[in-house]
């Protein structure tokens, strides 16, 4: 069950027409997390709609403001953070 707390945070960071949906399983998530609250992890995945990861389902939390994959498999997520900064490494 999703909080109140999620939905304004949705509606604020995304706009008051934006969708929340939960996680499905053999799904992958990529996008920009853009809050995590006590129980949850949201993530903006693009098309006016915002994921709420339960975090207790989580391998690890995910950084507010990063770019993130989050997959899922057997009920469990499996976060991994994506630096689209990150330059290739010069090898000499």
């Amino acid at each position: 069950l999703l909080s109140r707390n999620t939905e304004d945070i949705v509606k604020l960071e995304m706009g008051e027409d934006a969708r929340i949906s939960l996680p499905q399983d053999n799904q992958r998530y990529i996008g920009k997390v853009i809050a995590n609250t006590s129980r949850h992890s949201i993530q903006d995945v693009g098309r006016k709609t915002a994921i709420s990861h339960d975090l207790e389902k989580l391998d690890q939390q995910p950084s507010v403001g990063s770019k993130a994959s989050i997959a899922y498999e057997k009920g469990r997520g499996f976060v991994q953070n994506i630096d689209k900064h990150r330059s290739p490494s010069i090898q000499r």
